[in-house]
């Protein structure tokens, strides 16, 4: 069995590879500009966040999700009831 490769299909490997390359340093360019959205803000600068936690408890899902506000000194507070 003849294992011999041409010219061709070496270039062929050498271009996809150098645009695969091109690709993947594209990609982490464009990657750090994205950014998860901003948190809302009151007039007053505190922020509001919702956390949501998902466990399982033998084959149930359970969801709790909070509130969470920053106040202005600073301080992270939960808003209405706690899990």
């Amino acid at each position: 069995m003849d294992r011999r490769v041409d010219g061709a299909t070496v270039m062929e490997w050498i271009i996809k590879l150098t645009a695969m390359m091109l690709f993947c340093v594209l990609l982490l360019r464009v990657l750090p500009g994205i950014r998860p959205p901003e948190p809302e803000s009151d007039k007053a600068g505190v922020a509001r966040v919702r956390v949501s936690l998902y466990f399982y408890r033998g084959d149930d899902e359970i969801n709790r999700s909070v509130e969470l506000r920053r106040e202005a000194d600073g301080e992270w507070r939960v808003c209405g009831n706690p899990l």
